[in-house]
């Protein structure tokens, strides 16, 4: 792949400056330390929204994951994305600091395919491992977690709402295998496939170590490029939104449910009971990025493609 595409260092730190607010001046304060990596990734999870506000007007069956250099270019324009653009870019700014960081791929509540990208750095001041995710989880986007544990599980880190812990997996004596699991205080709407413990811990996701290079990732691409087309997935049907708040607050939209954290870091859910109240808070929330116009026109398309038994009695009425 051309360097072009990756961030020359003046890009990183413009792009750190302006769109993260972490000014780095001095030889010293550009070091690849877990503070600097820190720093970045609580930025980043508060400023870079994880979002499919930008695919609302493609069609989709011209909906297609991004090339590398429309990552770059939206990536230092600081509007988001979906879970494969906002890693990448995160890769190439970490990269670009100095941290020997490296693609993994995982897969989320034990599904078939391991088709999430995030990024493992080695830090060389600890010789650790940290597990960064730069996308929509919000039980890893804050904090780095750390690989390199005594015994099979983890301390447990706050992350936004959640209580989070890696475990460590033998299979097949495969000992860098990794689980992460999480819980919250009101643990409702936990996915179906979940594996969930006795005591409440939601397995999120798990993987074994293999790293990925830049020219690997077209094998991901093979398995990401369907959420780019799936009815079910794609926004204007699947009506999937999400957006960061300062402190770490999580604003998400999925189908007919608001999900956001209130005050005490406790996950709320709100069902969306109208088609005036989907609209009303699309609006409230999203009316600066997208126009009355295709809210309608998405809400419309998600009424005619649902089956009436999924949705709540009289929610079509206008």
């Amino acid at each position: 792949m051309p360097t072009s595409h990756f961030l020359t260092k003046d890009e990183v730190l413009g792009f750190l400056a302006d769109k993260l607010n972490i000014h780095l001046t001095g030889p010293d304060e550009c070091r690849p330390t877990m503070e600097l990596l820190q720093r970045v990734c609580s930025a980043h999870s508060h400023a870079i929204p994880f979002t499919t506000v930008h695919l609302y007007n493609i069609p989709i069956g011209e909906r297609r994951v991004e090339t590398h250099e429309e990552i770059k270019q939206l990536g230092l324009l600081g509007v988001g994305g979906l879970c494969y653009s906002t890693n990448v870019f995160l890769h190439w700014i970490l990269a670009g600091l100095g941290f020997k960081v490296h693609f993994q791929g995982t897969r989320f509540f034990n599904a078939p395919h391991y088709d999430h990208l995030l990024n493992i750095v080695h830090l060389e001041d600890d010789g650790k491992r940290y597990l960064i995710d730069g996308s929509c989880n919000t039980f890893v986007s804050e904090l780095p977690l750390c690989l390199d544990f005594d015994g099979a599980i983890s301390p447990t880190s706050l992350q936004t709402m959640y209580d989070v812990r890696v475990v460590r997996q033998v299979v097949d004596n495969q000992a860098d295998r990794f689980a992460l699991e999480f819980c919250w205080k009101n643990g409702a709407g936990v996915h179906p496939m979940a594996k969930v413990s006795a005591d409440g811990w939601v397995q999120a996701m798990d993987f074994s170590l293999n790293y990925r290079s830049l020219e690997e990732l077209p094998e991901v691409l093979q398995l990401v490029r369907g959420q780019y087309r799936d009815v079910t997935a794609v926004p204007i049907l699947g009506c999937l939104l999400s957006r960061r708040f300062k402190a770490g607050k999580v604003l998400l939209i999925r189908g007919m449910m608001l999900t956001l954290q209130c005050e005490d870091r406790k996950r709320i859910h709100v069902p969306i009971k109208s088609r005036r109240q989907w609209l009303s808070v699309m609006a409230e929330h999203f009316g600066d990025v997208i126009s009355m116009e295709d809210l309608q026109r998405a809400i419309d398309n998600y009424i005619r493609l649902t089956a009436p038994t999924e949705m709540p009695d009289g929610f079509c009425e206008i």
